[in-house]
Order: structure tokens, then sequence, then C-alpha cells
């Protein structure tokens, strides 16, 4: 997205913050120390991180049907998402300083579902308890073929080649209990590559590259039957459980109409790369919930006047507190140390400036005093300096 002067979800960085990362791979992106990829995203993080738009060449990849004319020789669909939220938006006061590794209402062996995590995002968002987007699909069948199931000591199913040479994979089968967007998870400390193949059709590989997060396997009818099968290409693979989860299509509206409520007329304004100015009206206290990263160096005013940031989501973003009314919000972006570099840096080159001035004083003094000794004064005469000696009637006395 950067070469490509686009905002978007991918970003290769050394300096990328580092709990920014965490969170995403957390609600199951493809992410790592340097990186975070938009694989693995779903319908809820697109709306709630603001993608308004997707690109594929292959619509099995998107859960979207609403398009976007525009011309290409790629074969590059525009898919359109009409429920993005933005960059800052308001949010239930919950949200503020949420840490979600720590709630209490997610059970420990939980931990590692980003489904779980999202549906409890959407709580926190909205104020909704009640809130159920992703579903669990429990019953799942299982089959497989020239493989040998097992179990390491750290907790992972082991299905490991028996005869090297034949074809060997796994297959899970799940019926949909409603209509909507079926999505899987595999978490896993061990990556071997697969390829995933849905009611007999490839669809992508899975692990290879790091590629290894929420894999969205595509949307289905009511009672419609979806078999997901991995064909191995290595000599195994692991995986500590298999996640099956649906959307809840009402739950997402639902989700959707909540926010709108609470962002009747939010608009967000970027009037620089550094400056934003958004304008929200609160029925009531609320939370400016950002998708900016946290970071030092950033300044926030309400009608003016200065007001502290905050943060949320295990520290990774920022957000605000806002009183209720209407309210003009600008924030402002001035990274953290820049100033003591500015000044450190004028100082240096004031004395380097202070060094040049010098060193020419220097140099032109030393011209003048190489000029002075080759030339006499004025008032020196070669006889003057004849030595006495040598002068015949200044010869001493005998």
């Amino acid at each position: 997205p950067i070469a490509l002067r686009m905002y978007g979800m991918s970003h290769s960085s050394s300096t990328l913050n580092s709990k920014a990362i965490r969170l995403l791979g957390d609600l199951g992106f493809s992410s790592r120390e340097h990186y975070t990829r938009s694989d693995g995203s779903t319908m809820l993080t697109d709306d709630i991180f603001g993608v308004k738009y997707v690109l594929s060449k292959y619509a099995c990849y998107v859960p979207y049907t609403e398009t976007v004319d525009i011309p290409n020789e790629l074969s590059v669909t525009v898919y359109e998402n009409s429920d993005a939220l933005g960059i800052a938006y308001l949010a239930d006061s919950g949200i503020n300083g949420w840490d979600y590794s720590e709630d209490t209402l997610v059970p420990r062996s939980e931990k590692e579902s980003p489904f779980l995590v999202q549906n409890k995002l959407a709580k926190k968002l909205t104020g909704n308890e009640e809130l159920t987007i992703f579903r669990p699909i429990d019953e799942v069948a299982f089959d497989s073929r020239n493989i040998k199931l097992g179990a390491t000591t750290d907790a992972h199913t082991s299905c490991k080649v028996k005869n090297e040479g034949s074809d060997a994979w796994i297959s899970f089968k799940v019926t949909m209990p409603e209509s909507g967007a079926l999505y899987m998870y595999l978490p896993t400390d061990y990556e071997r590559e697969t390829y995933i193949y849905v009611n007999g059709q490839y669809l992508s590989n899975y692990f290879k590259f790091e590629n290894y997060g929420t894999e969205y396997i595509g949307t289905f009818e009511e009672g419609e039957s979806v078999e997901i099968k991995l064909e191995l290409q290595d000599d195994a693979v692991y995986y500590k459980s298999t996640q099956f989860y649906y959307i809840d299509s009402e739950q997402l509206a639902l989700f959707q109409e909540n926010m709108a409520g609470l962002n009747p007329a939010t608009s967000v304004v970027r009037e620089s790369g550094t400056k934003l100015c958004i304008t929200a009206h609160a029925s009531q206290d609320r939370t400016l919930f950002t998708t900016i990263p946290a970071e030092e160096g950033w300044s926030a005013y309400i009608d003016g006047e200065p007001a502290e940031l905050s943060r949320t989501m295990n520290s990774s973003l920022m957000c605000l507190d806002v009183p209720e009314g209407e309210h003009e919000i600008r924030l402002v972006f001035f990274p953290a140390g820049l100033k003591t570099g500015l000044i450190l840096t004028g100082c240096g080159v004031l004395l380097f400036a202070l060094m040049l001035v010098y060193l020419w004083f220097i140099k032109r003094f030393r011209v003048f005093a190489d000029v002075a000794d080759e030339q006499p004064a004025d008032d020196a005469r070669p006889e003057d300096n004849a030595c006495p000696a040598d002068d015949e009637n200044n010869a001493p006395a005998e």
C-alpha cells in the first residue's frame, strides 16, 4: 500500500510499532516481528479498521458482493465495504484502557481464538454485551488419508505422513447452522505448508511463508455442507485446536447499527500529514476510538483546549475521552525527540559555521604573516647590518 500511495493494513518496517503488530496477530492477521499483512481479515475487522475497499482477482477470497467499476488490465476487481467506520469514531467509554489479554471474561483456554477477541471488541465498542458476531461450529467431522495421528507434549495434534510419495491430507466437514461467512483458524507453533481445498476447489496456501492467520473459507447458505481439506506439502502438520466460526449476519448488522447510532454526525478531515480534525456529537460521555497506533508525539485538543490522550487494546491504539455534546477534536503529531534533534542539529550547524570562520581567520592571518616575513622593512639598509669588525677604520686599537 505504501508503494502504491494507498492506505492499507500491510506494512513491513523494522521500526513498526510492536504492540500494533501483536494486536493484529491476536485478531487473526498474519504478522511477525517486523511486519503485518491484511491476510486474516474478517468482515468485522474490516469495519473496525476502516477497510473500505478490497482488491482481488478472485471472488473466493472476498466476502463482499458490491463492486466499484474501475477498469484495469490486471483482472483485478475492487470490492466495496460500505460499512467501514474510518480512522476515528465515537465508541462506548468502556473501550478506554481495555486490556483484552487480562479480560476475566475471556477464559485462559480461549485466549488463542481471534474470533473471541473480536467478539469482545465489538461488545466494548458498542457497550452492548449481548452482541455475539462470531458463532462457533462445534460439530466437525474429521477424515484423513495416509496420516498417522498423534499428539505432542505441548498440546498439539500431530498429523504425520505414513508413506512418503503418496498423497496425504486431512479434512474437516461442517454444516452451516445459518447463512453467512465461514472462517477457519488453526493455532500452531509449528508451521508446515499445506494446500486448502474447499469442496474440491483449491482456495489457498496455509502456513507457507508465514501465511498463518484467520482464513476466509467462503459464504454459504444455511444447511449447506462444506468440506475443508488440507493437503500436506511437508512430512507433517500440527495444530492445537480446530476453530470454525461463522458470522451471524443479524448480529453484524446490529453492530453496524449500534456504531452508526453512536456516530450520527462524526466526520474526519485530514488537514495535513500530521493533523486530523474530527467533528463529533456525543449523546453522553463517550470515547473517541482511533485505529492509530499509540506513539509518543501525539497531542489532542477538544474545542481548542488540550486534552489527555489514553490508550486501549493492550496500549496498542490511541483513544480519547469526549464529554457529552458537539465538539471539534484535533489530533496533532509531532515526533517525539524531533524538537531535541532539531536543537542539537542547529547547534551542530552553528558550531560547524564557527569552525569554518575560525579556520578562515587562521588561514588569512598566516598568509599575512608569511608576506610580512618575506618583505624587509623600509628603513632597513644592507650597510646597517655590516659587521663592525670588517670596517678597517673601526679596528680596535692595539
